[in-house]
């Protein structure tokens, strides 16, 4: 059966991934983790993170913050949608910087891509999975 994903749902979904770095990155991590479905997994293979729903996902994203100290910006970019049946398959790049204007410059923290799986549910369209691989894993 043929899928159509209309623009509005594809321009959702280019929400989504920026609700996500506006929540991670101001330390909202329930709204964070709301990004997700239930059974939502983020998986980082260099950084040996493999977090599955919400519980896993907020300690993540605490022990995130912590080693940051909430100054990181993450940056999606290059995002691209395909479509994957009734679900989206998405890949973007990341560029993250840490830093602040009452310390050194921002500098470029690390650099990766994603690979996404985003899928509609009753809350909408949410990531099913999210795999980073990262360039320099130096955070």
């Amino acid at each position: 059966m043929h899928c159509h994903h209309s623009p509005a749902d594809r321009l959702d979904i280019l929400d989504l991934y920026g609700r996500y770095a506006h929540t991670i990155d101001s330390g909202d991590f329930d709204a964070w983790s709301a990004c997700f479905q239930e059974s939502g997994r983020l998986h980082i293979p260099a950084r040996r993170v493999d977090a599955r729903g919400p519980g896993e996902l907020q300690a993540f994203g605490k022990a995130f913050r912590a080693q940051t100290g909430g100054r990181q910006r993450h940056l999606f970019v290059n995002i691209e949608l395909t479509r994957d049946g009734a679900d989206m398959r998405g890949r973007c790049n990341l560029v993250m910087v840490i830093g602040g204007s009452d310390r050194p410059a921002p500098t470029l923290a690390s650099t990766g891509w994603y690979d996404d799986l985003v899928v509609r549910d009753a809350g909408g369209w949410l990531f099913a999975e999210r795999v980073l691989h990262i360039d320099s894993p130096t955070w």
